[in-house]
């Protein structure tokens, strides 16, 4: 395990020094329900911080085989804000921080382009100053699949009629309205009758099928759906891994102008100010990072 580097700030003589340690896995969004999961204001309402003006030296652990997750991609799975200045918090990751993975796209209405996945959520929000060593994994979530395009429409089919000269009964399809051909021919006349009598359609009518989720912690990557009519609409992209961007759905079998939604981008391993963050890492991160 790598040392602790240096710690920012300063701590009074009258502040607390507290170690927290995650030692089994747990989903965050479980224990703020309703809000985004923030570090020091859980850790003061169980009591582990007395006081939310005391000065602190805090160290939280997660240990080995243990996965800190959120279910939800809209809420971070760690938010370490609303430090003071004077505080020193370290955070020492042995084990694993999962965002959740983004949403996929909703299946597509007739004749409409395809929504967009969802972004995958964020592993650490950061906006206070702390050291931070990664022993471990740090992933963002991965995007949410796009979904396909919807199509509508129809395509008539049909051959000339021919009927016989003076007669109720037609004398056949033939290719074109020539009625030199043989089956006039056979009346011994060339005053025959055409018509041009469409025999059927085809329906291209069509569903955009829906993206798959992203990868989280809690979800695997979900491959897209196809049309759920059956009929000619684009299939759904597919979720991504951890850290990465979902697929573009797939356009229509019968085109019509509407596009499919792209697939949502990963979520951030780390988003916050890097000048508040000493950071060592000995594992490994995958998502955007800002």
């Amino acid at each position: 395990m790598a040392a602790i580097p240096l710690l920012i700030g300063t701590t009074a003589n009258t502040g607390e020094t507290v170690t927290y340690t995650f030692d089994s896995s747990i989903d965050t969004t479980t224990l703020q329900p309703g809000q985004a999961f923030d570090l020091r204001s859980y850790l003061y309402s169980i009591g582990v911080i007395s006081s939310l003006d005391i000065t602190l030296n805090l160290t939280v652990i997660i240990n080995p085989n243990v996965a800190v997750g959120s279910s939800d991609p809209t809420k971070p799975t760690l938010t370490l804000a609303n430090f003071k200045s004077r505080d020193r918090v370290s955070v020492i990751n042995n084990g694993n921080i999962y965002g959740a993975g983004g949403y996929g796209a909703g299946s597509t209405a007739l004749n409409a382009s395809g929504g967009p996945g969802g972004q995958g959520g964020s592993a650490l929000i950061v906006s206070s100053p702390i050291n931070l060593v990664n022993n471990g994994n740090i992933y963002g979530g991965g995007g949410g699949g796009g979904a396909g395009a919807g199509s509508v429409g129809f395509y008539a089919y049909g051959y000339p009629y021919f009927w016989n000269c003076g007669g109720t009964s037609p004398c056949g399809y033939i290719p074109s309205p020539n009625c030199g051909c043989w089956c006039c021919y056979k009346c011994k006349t060339q005053q025959c009758t055409y018509m041009n009598q469409w025999t059927g359609y085809v329906n291209y009518d069509g569903y955009g099928g829906a993206g798959g989720v992203g990868q989280g912690a809690y979800t695997s990557a979900g491959g897209g759906t196809g049309d759920p009519t059956g009929g000619y609409g684009g299939v759904g992209g597919a979720g991504a891994a951890f850290g990465s961007y979902g697929s573009t759905g797939s356009y229509a079998g019968y085109n019509t102008g509407q596009i499919p939604g792209v697939g949502g981008s990963p979520g951030y391993y780390i988003y916050g100010s890097s000048n508040l963050i000493t950071f060592t890492n000995n594992g490994s991160l995958a998502g955007l990072v800002a």
